[in-house]
């Protein structure tokens, strides 16, 4: 029932008109319309909105005739069916857009997708209760929306949330380093897979030191959350917003790991 509720569309942000943002907007069952809640399905990095159908279906088939609230997938600038940001032509890889730029887009798409979908003024938008699933890097731009606009944010489920303080290659120890011993790796992880592993890291399009698909810079991130935990997220009532999160059960994240990367995956421990 919610594939049929879907609803496409696309809409010109007043920031930034002329680069319409590509969106799905699901609506609420009946006996929940005129409530003040939307879902917000938000992307990791370069990810499309679709990559979100799925969840939908097994949502409507967990739920089957009980209500559900209204809910919104997006596409960021220079993801999915959306065009890269009009204010990143002619800059230079490290003075594109970043999180904090696609929070403002993000406030901006919400209250023309209130106005429009749920009769909510912009005047009012901070009445309306947010529920974010976010995934990697959209974790990270949820919890800044959070931080941005407080009490707006009733619950978030951060589904494997990126890192903000790391490079990725720092994950694996530098064998060249020189307080490095070969005696304190695992049976079987050798100096060699340790030297592919970072090289892999340092040349990903996941690296925030390296341009990516959506031209989103992350890799002053560190300086928007610099510490875990702090400050203290306040949502729109006492004791939210509610946190969940979730991580890779690290069985099958091994597996597509050596499907995505062999070379650094030959030892569970390193794909792990």
């Amino acid at each position: 029932m919610l594939a049929a509720a879907i609803q496409p569309g696309s809409v010109a942000i007043p920031t930034k008109p002329s680069v319409p943002i590509a969106y799905s907007f699901v609506e609420g069952a009946q006996q929940l319309q005129g409530s003040k809640t939307l879902v917000i399905f938000c992307s990791g990095l370069c990810d499309p909105m679709r990559v979100w159908f799925q969840t939908l279906a097994a949502i409507a088939k967990k739920r089957e005739q009980k209500p559900c609230p209204p809910m919104l997938l997006y596409d960021r600038f220079g993801s999915g069916a959306t065009g890269h940001d009009p204010t990143d032509q002619g800059k230079g890889a490290k003075d594109t857009h970043d999180a904090l730029d696609a929070v403002s887009d993000l406030r901006q798409l919400l209250i023309c997708i209130a106005q429009q979908h749920l009769a909510i003024p912009p005047s009012d938008i901070d009445a309306l209760q947010l529920v974010f699933v976010a995934h990697s890097m959209g974790a990270v731009i949820s919890e800044l929306y959070a931080k941005a606009y407080p009490k707006t944010v009733a619950a978030l489920l951060v589904l494997d949330g990126a890192p903000t303080d790391s490079d990725g290659q720092s994950w694996y120890p530098d064998p060249d380093a020189s307080n490095f011993s070969p005696a304190t790796l695992p049976e079987g992880v050798t100096v060699e897979l340790l030297r592919t592993a970072r090289k892999q890291q340092r040349e990903s399009v996941y690296n925030p030191n390296n341009v990516n698909g959506e031209k989103l810079r992350w890799s002053n991130v560190s300086d928007y959350v610099p510490n875990v935990g702090a400050p203290k997220l306040q949502g729109p009532i006492d004791g939210t917003p509610l946190l969940t999160v979730m991580a890779h059960d690290p069985v099958p994240f091994a597996k597509q790991v050596k499907q995505v990367s062999p070379p650094i995956a030959n030892h569970n421990t390193l794909a792990l």
